[in-house]
């Protein structure tokens, strides 16, 4: 079987600029749709309450990050190396992570 490979580079180009698209449209929708609700927050609690607000987004920021603490980065490269534990694994990970939050 003989591939035409201008005619599949074309199809493969196609794909990669179609999702590429999505995803920068996608990216655009979630960034407006946050300044909209951060300028109704904002209203809606005061400059006070916002300011107590904004304070409790930013620590809960930090503790997920040190609750990660790579664990994900492990659970995806330990899955790459081997499908077939992919179960055990996320399993595993979901299991540390919900006992160390």
């Amino acid at each position: 079987m003989i591939i035409d490979t201008e005619q599949s580079n074309h199809g493969i180009m196609r794909t990669v600029a179609k999702s590429t698209f999505i995803l920068i449209m996608t990216r655009i929708d979630h960034k407006i749709l946050t300044l909209i609700l951060i300028i109704y927050v904002a209203q809606y609690l005061g400059d006070a309450g916002f300011g107590k607000y904004a304070f409790a987004v930013a620590l809960a920021g930090l503790f997920i990050v040190f609750s990660d603490l790579g664990l994900s980065t492990l659970a995806i490269r330990e899955i790459a190396r081997n499908k077939n534990k992919r179960e055990e694994y996320l399993g595993n990970a979901s299991t540390i992570k919900e006992g160390k939050s």
